[in-house]
């Protein structure tokens, strides 16, 4: 509507002055040309204009003129010029003087004075453009983008209103959009859920784009409050630094328990008085106990082994590991194990998988056949979300408490030599001295203990045929080597015989191996009849041996 200068009924004006005291629902920049002070929705007075078509154009510091171009719609909308150029401030036009005078576009120069539109609290684009033609129109930079005035070319221009009716064709375009958008703010620690801690260090950061005041940081027992902010050493997080840390317990702010879950939030202020709602809050558990391990060892009827020990009808043996974690629960399973079964050593796991929070169970098993030759050893290790881990004694299945051979049966070539392994192990409760003894008939083979094992030991008797072997721990197993100088062929049979001494005193163990002696591949050996043939020669080739010396001579 063309703004003119006539009398208003008196309910008209009532009417109007309560619009104008309408605030507008969105923020955006809004302009009227009026012939009055500016007020009400629209309270900044940015350029006078001496009229409203083909007129000359004052500062908004002057007083000559009557007509104003009043904006509102913005907080903290000024006139001033501040900041930045292009974010918190722009120029409107430029005039020649400061009252009674042409203008130009605020790209041209030569004019000294300039009119300013701006935002007081920051402004995150404060703008003016201006259109080339009448047929443009202002959206053309953007919808939030309003009509403050027309003018007639870019340089040495008069100036008119923008409401449709005797405009100018060149259209003064300006944005002024207020920094309305509180910081960003998280937590980064702690960045688990799960602690194995009843203190960790709480860090925040928070960003904006003109700068962050100051984050405010809380705790609470539960997650929809109530809100308590953390303190420690007289440090309090009430308004703090941006980005910071601070420690939380053990026993300040408050005492953290095992098991118990504390939810942290916050949020920040930017220097433009914006403050954003509290954040979703990170969520930390404290648990500060290993999980729970119940592992067993049964026969292929179900019998519970006990001790370790197998009888000698066992055929099958199943190995079953159940854990647990009353708080963050088991996350890692796993049974270990090493088999010495047919001459052969085997080690393996068998993953028994996760189980859920506060009290889930993880359970697997394992089955291995099994004879007088087979030695299990093996433990169970659960860790939990928290990284609390527990792990098992290591534990036997055998049938020798104390010694055992590692193989049972071993070929040989005249002219080599082997070093045969033994396992000595104490599956007691208590530590153990054990001592072994070699009994063979196998005395060409000349075996003995030779100074190659672990721990603490010696090796003593005529032939070295006695081992003392000195604090073995509960569980623990060495291995040492008796040495074998084979002199003839044949099979033998080698014995060991174990004794504890301090653990289980009069515990007898034993056990045996073959050994087979035999020619090397390219030496069978002799038969009877090669024998006769070699002979038979040697007396054919005799009397030319005595010509062939006699000769010589």
């Amino acid at each position: 509507m063309k703004k003119i200068n006539t009398p208003v009924p008196a309910f008209l004006c009532v009417l109007l002055a309560s619009l104008f005291l309408i605030p507008s629902s969105a923020a955006q920049l809004q302009c009227d040309v009026r012939n009055s002070p500016c007020g009400g929705s629209y309270p900044v007075d940015m350029l006078h204009m001496y009229n409203i078509t083909q007129s000359h154009a004052e500062l908004p510091s002057q007083n000559s003129y009557s007509w104003r171009v009043c904006c509102g719609g913005v907080d903290g909308l000024n006139n001033i010029r501040q900041g930045t150029r292009g974010v918190d401030y722009d120029i409107i036009l430029k005039l020649w003087n400061q009252s009674n005078s042409h203008v130009q576009e605020n790209t041209e120069s030569g004019y000294p004075y300039e009119s300013y539109i701006s935002v007081d609290s920051g402004g995150i684009e404060v703008r003016c453009n201006y259109t080339t033609s009448a047929s443009e129109s202002c959206s053309m930079f953007g919808a939030d983008y309003a009509c403050l005035a027309t003018i007639a070319q870019a340089n040495n221009s008069h100036i008119a209103d923008c409401d449709g009716t005797d405009d100018l064709p060149i259209k003064v375009c300006c944005k002024a959009e207020a920094d309305t958008i509180p910081p960003s703010f998280s937590i980064t620690e702690p960045s688990t859920r799960w602690i194995a801690a009843t203190n960790w260090t709480v860090s925040w950061t928070a960003t904006d784009n003109y700068g962050v005041k100051c984050s405010n940081v809380v705790w609470s027992l539960s997650s929809s409050g109530p809100w308590n902010y953390i303190t420690s050493g007289g440090i309090t997080t009430s308004c703090t630094l941006p980005s910071d840390s601070i420690k939380f317990g053990p026993s300040e702010p408050t005492s953290v328990e095992d098991g118990r879950t504390y939810y942290f939030s916050g949020n920040a202020t930017d220097i433009n008085g914006n403050t954003g709602p509290l954040i979703s809050p990170v969520v930390a558990t404290a648990d500060i106990s290993s999980p729970t391990i119940n592992l067993t060892a049964r026969d292929g009827n179900g019998n519970l082994l006990i001790g370790g020990y197998v009888p000698a009808n066992v055929t099958l043996i199943n190995i079953t590991s159940e854990a647990m974690d009353n708080v963050s629960g088991v996350m890692n399973h796993r049974i270990v194990y090493w088999l010495t079964q047919n001459n052969q050593h085997t080690y393996g796991e068998k993953d028994c998988g996760s189980a859920s929070p506060w009290g889930g169970w993880s359970n697997c098993s394992i089955s291995f056949s099994y004879d007088d030759d087979t030695i299990i050893k093996y433990y169970a290790e659960a860790t939990d979300r928290a990284g609390n881990v527990k792990r098992t004694r290591t534990m036997f299945t055998t049938s020798h408490p104390l010694a055992n051979f590692e193989i049972h049966k071993a070929y040989l070539s005249m002219g080599e030599s082997m070093l045969l392994p033994v396992q000595v192990r104490n599956i007691q409760t208590a530590t153990d001295n054990i001592t072994l003894g070699i009994d063979s008939s196998f005395v060409s083979a000349n075996p003995e203990f030779v100074d190659s094992g672990t721990g603490e030991y010696d090796i003593s008797g005529p032939n070295n045929d006695i081992l003392n072997v000195y604090n073995l721990n509960p569980m623990e197993e060495r291995r040492f080597y008796i040495k074998i100088y084979p002199g003839e062929t044949g099979k033998y049979i080698i014995n060991i015989t174990a004794s504890s001494n301090i653990a289980s005193p009069g515990l007898m163990d034993s056990d045996g191996a073959e050994i087979e002696i035999g020619y090397p591949a390219s030496f069978p050996g002799l038969t009877w009849w090669s024998i006769v043939a070699a002979i038979s020669l040697s007396l054919l080739l005799l009397p030319f041996a005595e010509r062939y010396i006699k000769h010589k001579q």
